[in-house]
């Protein structure tokens, strides 16, 4: 299937033009290279710049160098926030992909709950869905283990169930809204 050869500023293009409307100005893209029929595209979202404070948790951490603490996390912070997807250029249709998210779902005693409720509604839209994390000793890299109660980040992976499906602008609307969705589906937890 798919379309023939495209250019990555085609695949630049097609990205941001699948792009949800309230998402245009918050997404920075880094990178946008042609595999051919497919396309792939590194990007950030503004938002997550501010997702972990760098500062507070090498402080709370007690690094012995905070400056150099402080410097290496906010560099692997960068990297932990850029998002990457492989899509059909045509349909928009989701090859692979890691993408950032809440964490909620983390720290919620019902969180085997929400990862159900999570999967459900990225079926619902044509994707199968694995996440993971990264915790902020992972970012600091201190050289040693903190007591930490939740990831620095979380991930989404999703990928097409069928040809056509979990298409671009209805993952990111997912994603975007799905604390959002969390907090409605799970009142009581918060």
């Amino acid at each position: 299937m798919g379309m023939a050869k495209v250019t990555n500023e085609e695949c630049r293009k097609k990205f941001r033009d699948a792009l949800p409307s309230h998402l245009k100005s918050k997404i920075v893209v880094h990178r946008a290279l042609s595999l051919g029929d497919r396309c792939l595209v590194d990007f950030h979202n503004k938002e997550d710049e501010d997702i972990f404070d760098c500062y507070e948790y090498c402080d709370y951490a007690g690094a012995e160098n905070f400056d150099y603490c402080v410097d290496v996390c906010e560099s692997e912070l960068r990297s932990a926030i850029t998002q990457s997807v492989m899509f059909d250029p045509e349909t928009l249709s989701i090859k692979s992909a890691t993408l950032t998210g809440t964490c909620l779902w983390f720290v919620s005693p019902k969180g085997d709950e929400m990862l159900s409720a999570i999967r459900e509604w990225f079926g619902d839209i044509g994707c199968m869905i694995d996440t993971g994390w990264i915790h902020p000793h992972e970012l600091a890299h201190l050289g040693y283990e903190v007591e930490e109660e939740y990831p620095a980040v979380c991930y989404y992976h999703p990928v097409a169930s069928q040809p056509g499906k979990c298409r671009i602008p209805d993952v990111l609307s997912l994603l975007d809204k799905l604390g959002e969705k969390l907090r409605e589906e799970f009142p009581e937890e918060w």
